[in-house]
C-alpha cells in the first residue's frame, strides 16, 4: 500500500512528457503503491548520483543519501554507490550511470562482480541506466 499515492499520482501525469525515462520508471513504481523506502538508485560514483537527484528534487519526490551511521527516513529514495549497496535490499532498484562501468582503475573482472552484486540488490524491479558523457539521466536500457 502507498504512504503517499495520490500525490505520486499527480507527479506522474507531470512527468509523462519529459526525456527522462529513468525517473518515470520511479515514479511509475511510486504510483504502483512501492514505498519510498523500497526504491534503491545506485551508481558506480557518487558524483553519478548528483542529476538524478536533482532531477527527482525537480518533480517533487524526497531523496536520501546513505550514511555511514543514521537511519533510513520512510519518506525518500534511496541513493548510494554500487560498493555501498552490499548487504542492502530493495524492491525496486535503479542503476545510473552505467557508462563508468567498468571502472578504469579497477579489474574489469571486480568492476563486473561489483555490478552482479548490484543488481541483485533489486527484490522485484531493476532499471539500469546509461547515458553519453554528461547526460544526467539520458537514455536507458531496461
Amino acid at each position: 500500500m502507498a504512504i503517499f499515492p495520490q500525490r505520486y499520482q499527480n507527479i506522474a501525469a507531470r512527468c509523462r512528457n519529459t526525456e527522462d525515462g529513468g525517473a518515470d520508471r520511479l515514479v511509475d513504481a511510486l504510483t504502483d503503491g512501492v514505498s519510498p523506502a523500497d526504491i534503491g538508485i545506485l551508481a558506480r560514483r557518487h558524483d553519478l548520483l548528483d542529476p538524478v537527484e536533482k532531477a527527482l528534487h525537480l518533480r517533487g519526490i524526497r531523496t536520501q543519501r546513505l550514511q555511514r551511521a543514521g537511519t533510513w527516513e520512510p519518506d525518500s529514495l534511496k541513493l548510494t554507490t554500487l560498493h555501498a549497496s552490499k548487504g542492502l535490499e530493495f524492491h525496486t532498484v535503479a542503476i545510473v550511470g552505467l557508462q563508468a562501468v567498468p571502472d578504469a582503475h579497477h579489474s574489469e573482472e571486480e568492476e563486473w562482480r561489483l555490478l552482479y552484486g548490484a543488481m541483485t540488490r533489486a527484490t522485484y524491479r531493476l532499471v539500469l541506466g546509461v547515458c553519453g558523457e554528461g547526460c544526467g539521466w539520458g537514455g536507458r536500457t531496461d
